[in-house]
């Protein structure tokens, strides 16, 4: 008849098993503490790549839609500096209802990054921006995006010879992955258009506003 082995575990193999945990759990403690701040990085900078994609996305889209555009800068003595963008769509654009006489004007866009630090606001309506820009109700659509005075997320207005006409949009979403620089988009993303067969005006605007909270828009 065999006997159970009722030994059980020795003195050093208790201390032997204590100190391999020991050894062990800072390294796997480490391992699970860095794939966490890796994927958190990776998902800001991935974050950061959807709100440059997402600004390029929705200005595109208005100027191949509308049909002038009209640019709000300052005077050249203020930086000649880009305040607001309208585009301005043909009267399809509206949805007149069956008995409006007369059939309304057609609904503006207008994009500025004056409404809101560091955040691409739309307005849409038939405002002028030119006069009611500051009581205007903007709704903010990209945030995050960067406004500091060194390589700024901004648009630009520019003539060329030959009637060439180009609006230029800058972007730069904030460089939110401290721990991991590296994961940050570092250069600015700039897109042109061509406006020469859209573009219908620039309006001086005066004097250079200041970027204020987005107040709420008002419902139709």
């Amino acid at each position: 008849m065999m006997k159970g082995n009722r030994k059980g575990f020795t003195l050093v193999e208790m201390l032997i098993t204590v100190a391999l945990i020991g050894i062990l759990s800072p390294l796997l403690f480490s391992i699970f503490v860095f794939g966490i701040q890796d994927y958190t990085s990776t998902n800001k900078y991935i974050g950061q790549q959807n709100k440059v994609n997402e600004a390029i996305r929705l200005i595109r889209q208005d100027y191949e839609e509308c049909k002038e555009v009209v640019v709000g800068m300052t005077s050249v003595a203020d930086g000649a500096k880009v305040i607001w963008v309208k585009f301005e769509f043909p009267e399809s654009y509206a949805t007149p209802a069956p008995s409006a006489t007369p059939i309304p004007k057609p609904k503006n866009k207008v994009w500025s990054f004056f409404k809101d630090e560091g955040t691409l606001s739309l307005y849409v309506g038939n405002d002028d921006p030119v006069t009611q820009f500051d009581s205007m109700a903007f709704s903010p659509m990209v945030k995050g995006l960067k406004t500091l005075p060194t390589d700024p997320t901004d648009f630009a207005y520019s003539k060329f010879e030959f009637n060439s006409d180009t609006l230029k949009l800058y972007v730069k979403p904030i460089a939110d992955n401290e721990q991991y620089r590296g994961r940050n988009i570092k250069e600015q993303i700039i897109t042109e258009f061509s406006v020469r067969n859209k573009y219908k005006k620039n309006q001086l605007v005066s004097p250079l506003p200041t970027a204020t909270s987005v107040p709420t828009p008002v419902a139709p």
